[in-house]
């Protein structure tokens, strides 16, 4: 009697299965006694059935309160891990080489491959940036590549490199090129002066060879002038001497091909073509034939970008002017004294001495112009939104500063950039009837003296080609490939222009011409190769040996063009050798060979072979004197030179 108690039996059971179980109290047995009971197995978190055992879930899997009806774990989302016995989706981290994305870390949430530029730790660790990556913006996980040499890796700057995308130099460096700084020398004023009195001293050479260049023609119009007065019996043989005297060479024109060679090399190196250190240390050195401001430090000389830009503009065109200044000084002399070598200035028309030297350096100058002019108008976007130079992401387009410039630029590209080749045009199409005439050899010669005369426009389509690769490199070269293509269109073009058509004048050129362009092919496909492998890992040994090889080529073609126009120039001045007579043996040779190839005919084989006979007997150059033939010497031989075999 009385109320009711409650018993709690507590029972352990270490294997899974039915138990029947006799319960008695005090003795006597519980009504419903024996009791039938299942006994299922309970794991804890981290735990799987097995069997009638728990066991721990595997690593990569998670397990929760896991009962006997489920025996298996849950496995981590891809690219995910766990420990062993892991028991929350929580234990699942990323793998080495992936990261959880800027979703954060979730249930069910893969992890993604590590983003370009950046590497995973894994676990749960936002990727680092590596070298030469900038993250933008901070935690965003977006990698960008930094356009100069500074990025260290995981947000760290090189020495020397500050800013976004650690873009600009620092103080007490300067820009050694668009993707590196360097340290700025001790005594930066006093290696900028020293470099532009350098300068002005080449330019001053370049003034007075123009003006014993230019005395030439003096010579030009005393002979044509003796001729018409009667000494020389036809008009006709008068016009054979002036063709003779005008095609004379007094400079190696070999060497302006060379320089304008050397300054392409530089603009290669330059380019954005994942060159190793080695390779661009090359090819660095052909800096100095672009007239670049920056190989003596001028930018730790000056107080900004945009004072270095002036500077970098007018320095050729001061060249230029000095130049143009010597010759100046030269003729106002020669009319009170007589100045040895440069006596025939003072009788030189003003408009023809300002041509000659326009006309000589200025083609020489072009590159470095039009590339110090064009890099103000290079302006790209960052991903920050700033609108910047390409050239030096540190400083920003279209502020107050870049308008005070803008100016300058304008001038530099309608006024010489695009003026030049123009004005070259603009004279030769006026004067395209009377080329050879007298009145316009004196001022214009210069300009297609060395060009055949269907191809008397020869140097502007040369000036057109050297516009074009500042151009493309200019303005793309972000854009590696497309860049790469245009390169290769201009250099094949170029190349199967002047080996086909056979543009110039003198043989010698033509061929120093083709060989230049097939050394400049085989170091742009170098640069290639080393765009194509950037990121592949491959050592660059192989590259930096190409480069090296490409060079030590390049040199070999051009001392070896130059040596051989030094040497013709020589024996021109001892009227051993003349162009004409060179050209009219090839042609005799062509001829000769296509003759094989003609149906047979006696009549048309005669005549050839009486005309071949002919044109040898031309050829023959004898004018041994003991020293340099005179116009006389010409006309008795029969006008060696006289003839042009565009005329026939």
């Amino acid at each position: 009697a009385g109320s009711p108690t409650q018993v709690v039996i507590s029972v352990q059971f270490t294997v899974a299965q039915a138990y029947s179980m006799d319960i008695s109290l005090f003795g006597e047995e519980l009504p419903g006694s024996p009791f039938s009971v299942v006994v299922d197995v309970d794991c804890p978190p981290g735990f799987k059935v097995a069997g009638s055992q728990c066991v721990a879930c595997e690593e990569g899997t998670y397990g929760r309160n896991v009962t006997s009806t489920v025996t298996e774990c849950t496995q981590c989302p891809g690219l995910t891990n766990a420990p062993e016995a892991s028991s929350s989706w929580r234990n699942c981290t990323c793998v080495v080489g992936t990261w959880l994305t800027s979703r954060g870390h979730r249930a069910n949430a893969p992890c993604e491959s590590c983003p370009r530029g950046a590497t995973c730790l894994g676990g749960l660790s936002h990727p680092q940036s590596l070298p030469g990556f900038y993250e933008h913006p901070a935690g965003s996980g977006r990698f960008l590549e930094c356009t100069r040499a500074g990025c260290l890796g995981n947000g760290r700057c090189r020495d020397g490199y500050t800013g976004f995308l650690c873009g600009t130099c620092q103080d007490g460096f300067y820009s050694l090129s668009d993707t590196e700084c360097a340290t700025c020398p001790k005594s930066a004023n006093s290696v900028f002066v020293s470099g532009m009195a350098i300068l002005i001293v080449v330019a001053s050479l370049c003034g007075l060879f123009v003006a014993w260049s230019v005395t030439r023609v003096t010579k030009v119009n005393e002979a044509y002038t003796l001729a018409c007065s009667g000494s020389v019996t036809s008009e006709q043989r008068a016009r054979q001497l002036l063709l003779v005297l005008f095609r004379q060479r007094t400079l190696p024109v070999s060497l302006g091909m060379i320089v304008v060679a050397f300054q392409v090399v530089d603009i290669l190196g330059s380019a954005n073509f994942a060159w190793d250190s080695a390779s661009s240390a090359v090819l660095s050195i052909f800096g100095a034939f672009s007239v670049n401001p920056q190989l003596v430090a001028a930018e730790c000389a000056v107080a900004t970008y945009h004072t270095l830009y002036v500077v970098s503009v007018a320095t050729p065109i001061a060249m230029l002017g000095i130049a143009l200044l010597v010759n100046l000084a030269l003729r106002l002399a020669a009319h009170f004294v007589h100045i040895p070598l440069f006596g025939g200035t003072g009788q030189i028309p003003l408009r023809s001495l300002v041509d000659s030297v326009i006309f000589t350096l200025a083609p020489v100058l072009y590159i470095p112009i039009a590339r110090a002019s064009l890099a103000l108008f290079d302006c790209v976007i960052l991903p920050d939104g700033s609108i910047v130079l390409d050239s030096d992401v540190g400083v920003k387009c279209f502020d107050a500063k870049w308008w005070r410039i803008f100016p300058l630029g304008i001038v530099a590209i309608f006024g010489f950039v695009l003026g030049l080749p123009l004005y070259f045009a603009m004279m030769l199409v006026r004067k395209r009837t009377v080329l050879f005439e007298l009145t316009t050899t004196l001022r214009f010669g210069s300009l297609y003296r060395n060009f055949r005369r269907h191809h008397y426009y020869g140097e502007v389509l040369s000036l057109c080609k050297r516009l074009a690769i500042v151009v493309v490199t200019t303005f793309l070269s972000r854009q590696q490939l497309v860049q790469i293509a245009l390169l290769f269109g201009i250099f094949v073009a170029a190349l199967y222009f002047v080996g086909t058509r056979q543009p110039y004048y003198f043989p010698l050129y033509n061929d120093l011409d083709v060989r230049l362009s097939v050394v400049l092919c085989a170091i742009l496909l170098i640069g290639t190769g080393a765009y194509a492998e950037r990121s592949s890992g491959t050592p660059t040994t192989a590259f930096s040996v190409a480069t090296i090889v490409a060079v030590v080529s390049l040199v070999a073609v051009a001392c070896h063009g130059f040596g051989r126009d030094v040497y013709l120039l020589w024996c021109e001045r001892n009227a051993t050798y003349v162009a004409a007579a060179h050209r009219r043996i090839l042609f005799a040779k062509t001829m000769d060979t296509e003759m094989m190839d003609v149906a047979d005919d006696d009549g048309l084989h005669n005549a050839a072979h009486a005309f071949l006979h002919a044109f040898e007997t031309a050829t023959s150059i004898v004018a041994d004197k003991g020293g340099r033939a005179d116009a006389s010497d010409f006309i008795a031989l029969d006008m060696p030179g006289g003839l042009e075999l565009d005329n026939i």
